[in-house]
């Protein structure tokens, strides 16, 4: 079992991911939030990839971290 720590983190997933189910995303996301302090997601229209707009996203996430 995990234990909680504050560490910083973005969780990003798409909408049409070949290798898991939105039930999995789900479950990981709720999972994670508990977990974690500094915990952040956002949900994509995409498959299993980084797309330019979650690149984006990532480079102000860590923008606003710094």
């Amino acid at each position: 079992m995990y234990t909680p720590f504050a560490a910083e983190t973005f969780y990003l997933y798409g909408d049409d991911d070949e290798f898991y189910t939105q039930e999995q995303f789900r479950a990981f996301n709720e999972k994670l939030s508990e977990l974690l302090p500094n915990f952040a997601a956002k949900h994509y229209t995409a498959k299993h990839e980084i797309t330019e707009e979650m690149r984006a996203d990532m480079r102000d996430w860590l923008a606003a971290i710094g």
